[in-house]
């Protein structure tokens, strides 16, 4: 990953810094790690697939749907605004073994899809806990 990110700073010519662990101000249970930050209002998440076809169905469709709540996630708990996502292979001839795509945030999906799932998972892992210490007490 560090050359695919060289790779990505020497095309789009953002500086990358490095990401570290991010939690949530207000949902304490929610953290993110990117793997780099890009200004004030810049992420960046990327990937290096061990499965040629994987890097390139996403150079033919662009950024996979697997990835959508990590990378929005990631906005959601940093407060940033936008977020660089990279797919790297270098097995694969250039000019194509580097794919980028800047994705804005959503805050629609966020506020509807992403945040109620995260809130009602961290309620079923409350009761399950619940329900297990009072089973052992």
């Amino acid at each position: 990953e560090p050359f695919g990110r060289e790779q990505v700073e020497l095309v789009t010519g953002h500086i990358i810094a490095p990401g570290g662990f991010f939690t949530h101000l207000r949902y304490e249970f929610l953290g993110a790690s990117p793997d780099g930050l890009i200004g004030d209002d810049g992420g960046y998440e990327s990937k290096c697939p061990m499965d040629e076809a994987v890097h390139i169905n996403t150079l033919l469709n662009g950024m996979p749907d697997d990835h959508v709540a990590q990378v929005q996630g990631g906005m959601l708990v940093t407060g940033r605004r936008w977020w660089l996502f990279a797919s790297y292979d270098p097995r694969v001839p250039e000019p194509y073994s580097l794919y980028t795509q800047i994705v804005p945030r959503d805050d629609a999906y966020i506020d509807s899809v992403l945040l109620p799932g995260l809130l009602q998972f961290e309620a079923e892992v409350n009761d399950t806990i619940k329900r297990l210490q009072q089973r052992v007490a």
